[in-house]
């Protein structure tokens, strides 16, 4: 079993959740800037492989969750970014297909958080490609497995890791970093116990 996923109403699911427990519990929190080991997204040697995306002069009518004849979602064509993916759901280490519109920031950020790519691409504009590989979606701010953990001869599938995907896909890189710096929530009040509903 397969389930595709549009990334905008995973967002709005988001702020949703994130809404909640601030009314519920009286949360009070702050951004913060802090520096964590994580990866710097780079040109592979070869040179990238993925195109600019340009505006459709006349965009073909688009339903959500339509997918296209490789099994990648389709986006919009009428959004200048978005993000959709598929993948089963038998538990473990996922078989992943993701469609990407977006600048080179917002696909590390889909990534993880602690990938930048502010040094190494030199990529500007936005860019639409597809990504499939081996792994687990984590959640926002976690970083992806490392690439040692993530042999071959894990893998359920033929398809590769994270890793390899990025370099062979995309003609890009992740290069590990001591200090990558990061936006986190800290928490510093909240109630025990939360208002009625």
């Amino acid at each position: 079993m397969r389930v595709a996923i549009c990334a905008l109403v995973v967002a709005k699911f988001r702020l949703m959740l994130q809404s909640l427990p601030a009314e519920r519990f009286h949360l009070v929190l702050r951004h913060q800037s802090q520096t964590r080991p994580g990866y710097e997204l780079v040109v592979a040697e070869g040179g990238p492989k993925i195109q600019r995306w340009t505006p459709p002069q006349n965009p073909a009518p688009f339903r959500l969750g339509e997918m296209d004849a490789r099994g990648f979602s389709k986006l919009d064509p009428a959004q200048p970014s978005g993000v959709a993916f598929s993948m089963s759901m038998a538990g473990g280490p996922e078989h992943i297909r993701m469609t990407h519109r977006s600048s080179m920031p917002q696909f590390c950020r889909a990534l993880s958080a602690h990938i930048s790519s502010s040094n190494g691409v030199g990529l500007d504009g936005v860019y639409e490609f597809t990504l499939e590989f081996t792994g687990t979606m984590s959640a926002p701010g976690m970083m992806p497995a490392e690439a040692n953990d993530l042999s071959a001869a894990k893998e359920p599938s033929d398809a590769p890791n994270i890793f390899a995907a990025v370099e062979k896909q995309l003609g890009l890189k992740l290069r590990k970093l001591k200090s990558v710096t990061v936006e986190v929530l800290v928490i510093y009040r909240a109630d025990k116990v939360p208002t009625e509903n």
